[in-house]
This record gives structure tokens, C-alpha cells and sequence, in this order.
């Protein structure tokens, strides 16, 4: 499942932004959004920032 590859990669890297996360994985911008935004809804992720600068982290880690 890509949502799973997305976690994963985020956990391992941390703190990453969703222009990160395509490159990373190959995927459209909007792809990696999209995944991003599931993940921070499910309360898999947690997000930081807006705009240009918004990151994307595990839950619970001391930046977030």
C-alpha cells in the first residue's frame, strides 16, 4: 500500500515535507499530499508548519 511506503519513509527520515515525500517515492506532488493529509487525519502523522514550510513527523516526537 503507498500510504504504508509514505509512513514509513517519514518515520525513518523524519520531519519531511510533501514535495519530499514525492521525490522520495516517485509520485506526483499531489499524490504525496493527498497521503500525507490521510495519515495526518488517521493520527499516523502529525503535521508542522503552513504553507511552502509545512512538515510532516511522527506523532509525538518532541518537534511535534
Amino acid at each position: 500500500d503507498e500510504r504504508e511506503r509514505v509512513l514509513a519513509l517519514v518515520l525513518a527520515r523524519g520531519a519531511m515535507s510533501s514535495a519530499d515525500v514525492a521525490r522520495a517515492l516517485h509520485l506526483s506532488g499531489s499524490t504525496a499530499l493527498r497521503m500525507l493529509r490521510g495519515l495526518c487525519a488517521d493520527g499516523r502523522l502529525a503535521r508542522e508548519g503552513s504553507g511552502r514550510a509545512t512538515r510532516y513527523l511522527r506523532r509525538g516526537t518532541p518537534d511535534g
